[in-house]
């Protein structure tokens, strides 16, 4: 009987050690990106499946963008997204890879008729 708890404690303390590791991320409301409303944001899902892959699981805390940067300075949260690399950000920081990439269009209605330089 003795042995029987014995192996009983060495199962749930190796249980208990390998918990899965929690990362936070600061982030704020940036729909369609990220989102408190997960169906209104991809990265939501993006994460899950990093995080899996990783075997972490990604908890977000929305707050002011100069909140994030106080968070990831003070060390309170593991990462902040989105996170648009500039001089500065890596020179002080460790970027990730991409996780999306986007191209901005500008769109308009032309009324039918298109014209550059005076031309039908």
């Amino acid at each position: 009987m003795r042995h029987l708890i014995a192996a009983w404690l060495v199962m749930w303390c190796t249980t208990a050690w390998a918990a899965t590791l929690e990362l936070v991320v600061a982030t704020n409301e940036y729909p369609p990106y990220i989102s408190a409303n997960p169906r209104q944001s991809f990265m939501t899902e993006l994460f899950d499946l990093i995080g899996k892959d990783m075997d972490v699981r990604f908890t977000f805390r929305f707050m002011p963008w100069k909140r994030c940067l106080a968070a990831l300075d003070a060390h309170e949260v593991w990462a902040v997204v989105p996170f648009v690399p500039t001089p500065e950000r890596v020179a002080r920081y460790l970027l990730s890879d991409t996780l999306y990439a986007r191209r901005a269009k500008f769109f308009y209605y032309d009324h039918g008729s298109r014209s550059w330089h005076g031309e039908q």
